[in-house]
């Protein structure tokens, strides 16, 4: 997998393609369901975002990280029905770069929220050390459930005692 930062034009490319699973969990967490306008956000996420393509170059998963507030982030995903050829390489990325780079933050809680018939996404997370947290009923908005997923450790504190 070959990996690189977000852009516009292999962003759009996973949001038209995304899987069935990932659309209706994205959506129901989203003002629109307009593609372009949900492309142009995720654009928008920062610097802890990458963009991963298949051996013939086409953008297949989208992921990263946003922060809520200090030491809080948020991890999100998406993919295209190709996410299968890359998940072992992009499951090596989060756990050798993805995740290392977090840790530099000083983070000491993640979060993801999936939506309750996303099984595929619970399994990925849960494998890359996640755990369910809780439920959150009516979430969506057309009344989904979805399931908390999280990562905690201790903070860091940078202030003398």
């Amino acid at each position: 997998m070959r990996v690189t930062e977000l852009y516009p034009e292999g962003v759009h490319h996973v949001v038209l393609n995304m899987r069935e699973k990932d659309k209706r969990e994205i959506y129901a967490t989203q003002w629109s369901d307009e593609p372009t306008m949900f492309a142009t956000e995720v654009c928008r996420y920062g610097t802890f975002a990458f963009l991963g393509h298949a051996e013939d170059g086409e953008p297949v998963v989208c992921a990263g990280a946003v922060p809520r507030w200090d030491g809080v982030w948020v991890l999100w995903m998406f993919a295209t029905d190709r996410f299968e050829e890359v998940a072992m390489s992009a499951h090596r990325f989060a756990k050798k770069v993805f995740f290392p780079a977090l840790d530099a933050t000083g983070w000491h809680r993640l979060e993801a929220h999936s939506i309750h018939t996303h099984d595929i996404a619970h399994r990925w997370l849960e494998k890359l050390g996640a755990y369910k947290e809780s439920e959150a009923t009516k979430y969506g908005k057309g009344g989904e459930t979805f399931f908390v997923y999280c990562w905690t450790k201790e903070p860091v504190t940078t202030q003398s005692q």
